[in-house]
């Protein structure tokens, strides 16, 4: 049998999986499916028909001729290994005659050798050894751990021989208490010192203030008498002013009664002038008078 003759011949039909009686409430509504007269139809109720997930059965492997159409000689792609066989991820099984030669399954690297009767062999891992003389020997780059020392142990306690020991625990409970008192003198101490620290603290905060409440009471007096005197400069020079003013009136007044008075002179003057006329006028008038009266 040629490979040709594997192209050339019609594929033989692959048997359709058995059907599988699905026992679903859909499958019951489409599918009038008889059952065995001696089984008794089996009772699912309709939420664990629903809920359940039924497995799909899986696809048949292509045919190899198809298989072999679309691979070429000396292709290099990836087959899953398990034991002795060797299958593509599409399930079509190939002709290793050589087998795994290191054993390994799973996932391996495969060449074609013949695409037409999917003959195929096993690539094995690509190991590389390092060249000799090229690198130093790890022995020479880490040293061996040394060996470790034995334990230092105290030698033993032979019964009758060493120290008191009520002694030591009296020894062990005076330093205690002498630790306790020195750490009780400490902490007073601390204490003290931390009382001083605090009160030296609060004297200086309050000379602070008290200095500080000093300045602002004398720049308030200060200002305070700045602000006197400036007032009663602008006293002084208000009544000043006040007291040139009353000058100019007095004398403006005093002026104008003196050209008063001598405008009331003047008159008075002329008056007496017109009067002494009048009167010698009226004089002449009179003696004319009896004159004319006597002749």
């Amino acid at each position: 049998m040629t490979a040709w003759d594997l192209l050339d011949d019609e594929p033989e039909p692959v048997p359709e999986p058995p059907k599988k009686a699905s026992a679903s409430i859909w499958a019951s509504l489409d599918e009038d499916e008889p059952q065995p007269s001696g089984e008794p139809a089996p009772t699912r109720s309709t939420w664990q028909s629903l809920d359940d997930d039924e497995p799909e059965p899986a696809a048949p492997p292509p045919a190899p001729e198809l298989t072999a159409s679309v691979l070429s000689d000396g292709e290099v792609l990836w087959a899953r290994a398990d034991g002795q066989s060797v299958t593509l991820g599409s399930g079509q099984p190939l002709h290793v005659p050589a087998g795994v030669p290191d054993g390994v399954n799973g996932w391996r690297r495969v060449r074609i050798l013949d695409a037409a009767t999917l003959h195929a062999e096993v690539l094995v891992f690509p190991v590389e050894q390092p060249a000799a003389g090229v690198a130093d020997e790890p022995a020479a780059l880490f040293a061996a751990e040394p060996a470790p020392s034995p334990p230092l142990r105290p030698p033993g306690f032979p019964a009758g021989e060493g120290g008191d020991l009520t002694a030591a625990f009296e020894a062990r409970v005076r330093r205690a208490e002498q630790d306790h008192r020195n750490a009780a003198a400490a902490a007073l101490e601390d204490y003290r010192r931390r009382g001083d620290q605090l009160e030296r603290q609060l004297r200086e905060e309050h000379d602070r203030r008290s200095r500080a409440a000093e300045q602002r009471a004398e720049a308030q007096y200060h200002e305070a008498v700045r602000q006197v005197r400036q007032e009663a400069e602008q006293q002084v020079r208000h009544a000043q002013q006040v007291a040139a003013q009353n000058h100019d009136l007095r004398r403006g007044a005093e002026q104008r009664l003196q050209a008063a008075t001598t405008e009331l002179d003047k008159v008075r003057g002329e008056r007496g002038v017109g009067l002494a006329v009048a009167a010698a006028g009226w004089g002449v008038a009179l003696i004319l008078l009896i004159i004319a009266i006597a002749t």
